[in-house]
């Protein structure tokens, strides 16, 4: 993903490091700097998942959720996502705005994204939807360079106090217009959905004299929900359950990744269980998995809150502390409450999106 970032990494650490963390740095990079922020409760920032998601709630919800990866390891990442998108049912259109941030490595990598989403609902029969939608981003990526530490500032006893000979007019902060698109077909328990990511393949060098496209991103969702309530319908007071198979697969350049898992709701808690790798595929004659992951949250009418934490199967280890990521979801109403009921009724509300 961030190819040119690769050569920099190369180039430089941190002025606090030494060469054990140097090590870890550069084998921290790959796997940072060739995948998109990802998250685990992926369901809880749809919009970011896939953007044909924008507005598939009744009406408004704001989205806030936060990853803090590897915390244990000086220089960790974390990635912040803030959202906020309305249900244009009248038009079958959803709308809303996304800022996000990622940050990695005790050099100050850090990138900012602020984009605007729209998506439109087509109804294929009275059971079946279908939902594109496209966002439109402004990322802005930079780098402390000057907290950075060059080769020719190397010795074999660590760090020497030197100034570097490396030409810093060759480096410069990027920005960048980003272009990304999804759809998703789905019933009242159903949905598969496809995103592609970065279709201008924006150059995100740092260097003046460089060019790097990034690489699209190709993303794959699906799941079932199963209801546990009463077969026939015909006890309408008791509480929701259901749970909810998914699986979710990702490719970008070289690397890809697979989850898959399920979520169990028994209103009002909901707990879900994960496993992300491919078992299958050996990567330097190990097995290729990454993470075990344990989630829980609280849904109401009105909010949901979720908590997560990926247990490290690679061969990093959970010396380096996993990921911890939280999520808050809050649904609002601006509209009088005899005319949502109205457009509830009508023919436009068909085919609501399950969700999980």
């Amino acid at each position: 993903m961030k190819i040119g970032f690769l050569k920099l990494t190369g180039m430089f650490i941190s002025k606090a490091s030494n060469s054990l963390v140097l090590g870890l740095f550069l084998l921290l990079s790959a796997p940072i700097l060739a995948q998109d922020p990802f998250f685990s409760q992926s369901y809880s920032s749809g919009p970011w998942l896939n953007p044909a998601l924008t507005g598939e709630t009744p009406e408004n919800r704001v989205m806030l959720q936060y990853r803090n990866q590897w915390p244990a390891i000086p220089g960790g990442i974390t990635y912040t996502v803030f959202g906020l998108d309305r249900n244009l049912i009248q038009i079958n259109s959803g709308i809303g705005i996304q800022i996000s941030r990622a940050t990695a490595g005790v050099g100050g990598l850090n990138s900012t994204t602020m984009a605007l989403n729209y998506s439109y609902r087509l109804s294929l029969s009275r059971k079946w939807a279908l939902r594109s939608g496209l966002r439109v981003g402004l990322t802005s990526r930079s780098v402390n360079f000057f907290s950075l530490t060059f080769p020719d500032q190397l010795g074999p006893d660590g760090v020497l106090q030197q100034l570097s000979n490396e030409d810093y007019g060759k480096l410069s902060n990027v920005q960048f217009l980003d272009v990304n698109w999804g759809t998703v077909v789905y019933n009242s328990n159903a949905w598969a959905g496809l995103a592609i990511n970065h279709l201008n393949r924006p150059d995100q060098s740092f260097f003046l004299d460089g060019s790097e496209p990034l690489p699209m991103a190709i993303l794959l969702h699906a799941g079932y929900r199963i209801d546990l309530n009463d077969p026939k319908g015909l006890k309408k007071d008791l509480p929701a359950k259901s749970i909810a198979p998914q699986v979710v697969f990702r490719s970008q350049g070289p690397f890809s990744q697979f989850d898959i898992g399920a979520i169990l709701r028994l209103e009002p808690m909901w707990f879900g269980t994960f496993y992300r790798g491919k078992p299958w595929n050996s990567r330097y004659g190990m097995m290729n998995q990454d993470a075990f992951v344990m989630m829980a949250g609280l849904q109401e009418e009105k909010y949901t809150v979720g908590y997560s934490f990926d247990y490290t199967l690679s061969a990093l280890g959970i010396a380096a502390g996993g990921a911890h990521e939280i999520s808050l979801l809050w649904h609002f109403s601006t509209t009088k409450a005899g005319k949502v009921k109205k457009m509830k009724r009508g023919r436009l509300n068909r085919n609501p999106y399950p969700g999980v």
